[in-house]
């Protein structure tokens, strides 16, 4: 087993995580994936975890941000539950260049 991995979601470098005592280190390449940084996981596939977790967070809260004004400009009727069509959410392609 490596002793560093590179940690890509949606082809975004997130970081490294580096092997050391204790598990693995991350270290951040994207502003991003700050709030990540110097946080020790047991293995690099709970830091590519946690990594695919902010870019889910990022992309509802964009998704979110972007249906606010169609909304209020179709009115509360086709905001109340049960109107239109429910979002799709794709999950991010991940890539951890090690084998599983």
């Amino acid at each position: 087993m490596s002793d560093a991995y590179i940690i890509e979601i949606d082809d975004i470098a997130a970081g490294i995580v580096q092997r050391e005592r204790g598990g693995f280190r991350f270290r951040a390449a994207d502003p991003r994936f700050y709030r990540l940084e110097n946080r020790l996981y047991t293995t690099p596939w709970r830091a590519q975890r946690a990594a695919e977790d902010i870019v889910h967070s990022l992309s509802a809260r964009r998704r979110k941000a972007a249906a606010a004004p169609a909304a209020e400009a179709r009115g509360a009727l086709a905001a109340a539950p049960g109107w239109g069509l429910a979002p799709q959410r794709r999950p991010p392609s991940a890539h951890l260049d090690m084998p599983r």
